[in-house]
């Protein structure tokens, strides 16, 4: 597993304060996540992408001074252990640069 550096020590702080809430590696949790993007043909191409994986995802038009496309999604569930999930927001990256977006963390 590489160290992506930021989201890699993001996702090991959310994974340690949900332990400090109860969580345990046993658990498995569906996720929430969160992308940008500026064109709406990238934003509707990474939804479908989103969703051949199972995810159930949205997409909202730009509001405010943000001029971007927000694709709101939702996992099934994952394994809450930290190579599983830093392995999952890897791959969350790597598709979100394919669709020339930006994935915006869980």
């Amino acid at each position: 597993m590489k160290d992506s550096g930021l989201s890699t020590k993001a996702t090991r702080r959310i994974l340690e304060l949900s332990q400090m809430a109860g969580a345990t590696e046993k658990d498995e949790r569906g996720i929430d996540f969160f992308f940008y993007t500026d064109e709406l043909n990238d934003a509707l191409d990474l939804m479908n992408h989103l969703k051949g994986l199972q995810y159930d995802v949205q997409c909202a038009p730009p509001v405010m001074a943000k001029d971007k496309w927000l694709i709101i999604g939702h996992t099934q569930k994952l394994q809450m252990k930290e190579n599983v999930i830093i392995a999952w927001t890897e791959t969350m990256e790597t598709i979100a640069h394919c669709y020339r977006s930006n994935f915006n963390g869980w």
